[in-house]
């Protein structure tokens, strides 16, 4: 069975999206370096606030890159019906069964600036990048994980008073789908949003390079793009719950019980993402873990060959991370991070469906 997997899967390498190489005027490819990449990518930034705090964070990640990797468990570990299901996967994939729009890390590749930006798409304070730089040199990943961003400046990071947001060069679409967005992270939850672009920390919604956020609420004027091939619902979604204090949910201390990474089908330069937070600055309210957040990645996202760079414990529910839908434990660990259970905009019914769950 492991002979045909490798069979199947060799015969679609060329399904990854490559854009770190380039063509001479001899005509002999060459490929840009970690460094020519990531200055491309910091460009394009465009002077965001803090986007040199998360470029010392990746080039201190990747010079750390064997240590990494030495962590990460490898895909020698998958029984029988993880294989089966990759088969699957990548049968459908091939042959568009599931033919979906680009992930939002596929979209910030070919815009070029995913490798400025950590995990594909957030930019992060000096104080963030610098827990995680403690968390890797202490190696602190086999300490309790924490989801939600709880850092020293919590509560400040979070939207206690509402989330003020305004609209600079934004598309009429990217306006849509960011309004619809923040409906449905306000549903079933007590945080509000209002259109207000005077006030002093807000998010500023641009048509940038790309789709990224910051993480949390910032102290001040914070970019949230939304460029082009990023105006869908489930992308904006996706951005808010970074912008609201979410953090990947494959980062989680406890990921490797419950999904396999396979090291071999990364993207180069990738594999050092998928270090964990440190234990001060996270936390996950005991929830379990989420296959189906907006926030995982998807099974095939940073492949080089189109083969999945990671498998769940549960082979069924490989399909399902990626998710372009909130989920309900999205939901319930938002209103455990803000306090909501208490709230008076909750309904009877969903305080007790989430407190029966919590």
């Amino acid at each position: 069975m492991r002979a045909l997997l490798i069979t199947i899967l060799a015969a679609h390498t060329g399904a990854g999206i490559f854009y770190s190489s380039e063509t001479t005027s001899e005509g002999i490819t060459s490929e840009k370096s970690f460094e020519e990449k990531l200055n491309e990518g910091n460009k394009l930034l465009k002077n965001q606030p803090h986007e040199h705090d998360t470029l010392r964070l990746l080039e201190h990640l990747h010079n750390m890159e064997t240590e990494i990797k030495g962590r990460l468990i490898n895909s020698s570990e998958l029984n029988a019906e993880s294989i089966n299901e990759i088969e699957c996967y990548v049968e459908a994939k091939n042959s568009h069964i599931q033919a979906i729009d680009d992930t939002i890390e596929e979209i910030n590749r070919k815009s070029k600036v995913d490798m400025a930006l950590f995990q594909g798409d957030m930019i992060l304070t000096k104080e963030q990048a610098g827990e995680i730089i403690e968390n890797v040199k202490n190696n602190e990943s086999d300490r309790k994980k924490r989801q939600a961003v709880r850092d020293f400046r919590y509560p400040k990071s979070i939207w206690s008073k509402g989330v003020n947001y305004a609209f600079w060069n934004a598309s009429n679409e990217a306006m849509r789908v960011f309004r619809k967005a923040a409906a449905l992270w306000s549903e079933d939850t007590c945080i509000d949003f209002v259109e207000n672009n005077t006030a002093v920390e807000r998010i500023d919604v641009i048509r940038s390079d790309g789709c990224f956020s910051y993480v949390g609420k910032i102290g001040r004027t914070q970019s949230f793009s939304l460029g082009e091939g990023c105006e869908s619902i489930g992308t904006a979604s996706h951005e808010l719950g970074h912008a609201l204090g979410f953090a990947r949910t494959q980062s989680r201390h406890d990921r490797d019980s419950f999904i396999t990474l396979l090291p071999e089908n990364f993207l180069d330069g990738w594999m050092t993402e998928f270090v964990k937070e440190a234990e001060h600055s996270n936390y996950n309210y005991n929830l379990t873990y989420d296959y189906g957040s907006i926030i995982h990645y998807s099974a095939g996202n940073v492949s080089k060959n189109g083969q999945p760079t990671m498998v769940p414990r549960l082979p069924k529910y490989l399909k399902t991370l990626g998710s372009r839908i909130i989920s309900f434990y999205d939901k319930l660990m938002m209103n455990l991070h803000y306090g909501c259970l208490g709230n008076k905009k909750l309904s009877n019914l969903h305080l007790a469906t989430f407190s029966i769950v919590n």
